[in-house]
């Protein structure tokens, strides 16, 4: 958990420390929600197409527009079952089904799977590549996807719907681990990540979680604060802009500013504190909860 918040701080400094400054006098205002549906349908065209979604992350990294969430606008996003496969996929309430038993653990700070406890690699499918990469690198799973949208654009709420599916390439890059591991199985009420190190059952750096098939990976999110609120209800994460917010993005760069006046805020303005648990909830479930407050002072 400490990792996790100082990562968490590490982004928002690197925020603040790399801020591209005020936009420029032609940069266009455009509302994140607007921006939405133009982006949905170009992302749904290149699923199938690596060179086509590391021009579209190219692009999107110059571009010269502000993106706008004025206040009260809100983004409800919603998963559901439509694109399967026999390995893992979305269901209802923003949750994934696996459909193999897979093996877990940590090693040199990674996160890796196993079928067979004996090759194992790492997640790394990127729904956009890096623009940077010069050569074209064999991802370990495949994914196909469909993101569609409502729009009510009186009220300022756009209702995103996503399905996945991911299965994994022959391409797979996997490795053998350089220490055996004691296996343990997944059972009710295992915590797997917590605030407080003292409270998981097991440690995945130096062990080995057997995760059986039909297990259901279900996630909720909670943010509190002055900027933006966070939910998950009846299936939906809501997010609400609770005040005007206006983003600049240039080479990797962002700006930041709540009045379209004031760019780069401090990070010395902002006070933030996260929580993530992880646990089971029963011998085929696993959840994952989200909390952070987060606000701003003038």
């Amino acid at each position: 958990m400490k990792n996790f918040k100082f990562v968490l701080l590490l982004i928002v400094i690197s925020f603040y420390l790399s801020s591209c400054g005020e936009p420029p006098t032609e940069a266009k205002e455009v509302s994140l929600l607007e921006w939405i549906t133009i982006m949905i349908p170009r992302l749904n065209s290149v699923k199938n197409d690596r060179k086509g979604r590391k021009n579209l992350g190219k692009e999107l990294e110059n571009t010269i527009d502000i993106i706008s969430f004025y206040k009260n606008n809100t983004i409800k996003l919603k998963s559901k079952k439509d694109k399967t496969s026999d390995f893992l996929y979305t269901i209802e309430n923003n949750s994934f089904l696996s459909k193999k038993g897979m093996y877990i653990t940590f090693a040199d700070n990674q996160m890796y799977f196993s079928l067979d406890k004996i090759n194992w690699v790492v997640f790394n499918f990127s729904l956009m590549p890096p623009p940077e990469e010069k050569e074209e690198k064999p991802e370990n799973f495949k994914a196909d996807y469909l993101i569609e949208y409502n729009y009510d654009k009186k009220n300022g709420i756009i209702e995103i719907d996503y399905t996945i599916a991911f299965t994994p390439t022959n391409t797979m890059q996997t490795i053998k681990l350089k220490e055996n591991k004691p296996i343990f199985s997944l059972s009710k009420d295992m915590v797997l990540v917590d605030k407080d190190v003292k409270n998981t059952t097991i440690d995945l750096k130096k062990n080995i979680l057997y995760i059986p098939e039909n297990t259901i990976f279900s996630g909720n999110m909670n943010i509190n604060g002055n900027i933006v609120e966070t939910n998950t209800v009846n299936g939906f994460i809501t997010i609400k802009s609770l005040r005007d917010i206006f983003v600049y993005v240039k080479n990797k760069m962002l700006s930041l500013s709540f009045n379209r006046k004031k760019w780069s805020l401090s990070i010395l303005s902002l006070k933030f504190s996260p929580s993530v648990t992880i646990k089971s909830v029963s011998d085929k479930k696993i959840q994952f909860d989200f909390f952070l407050d987060i606000s701003y002072s003038d």
